[in-house]
């Protein structure tokens, strides 16, 4: 853990990977713009996917360089909102 960050890293990615499935709910829930909602929709699966892994391994690693790791979880957070603020639209 970061001296400057006490936060777990698999707690920082709970935050991310639950954006993720609401942003995909909104999509498949989209009335208008359906095919660019469906592709919204896979790129959010490949996300969450990803993030999940990411916490799989953030719990199980003891020794994980976590600072680039939570950069990146920062503007993931960042990018999800963005994005699903964009399909509520």
């Amino acid at each position: 853990m970061a001296a400057d960050d006490p936060t777990p890293l698999a707690q920082l990615l709970s935050v991310p990977i639950i954006l993720s499935d609401r942003l995909r709910h909104a999509a498949a829930a989209a009335n208008s713009f359906k095919s660019e909602c469906s592709e919204v929709d896979k790129q959010a699966e490949r996300i969450t996917l990803m993030l999940r892994s990411a916490a799989r391994y953030a719990t199980t690693t003891a020794s994980l360089y976590d600072t680039p790791v939570r950069r990146i979880v920062a503007e993931v957070d960042k990018n999800l909102s963005k994005a699903l603020a964009l399909v509520h639209k």
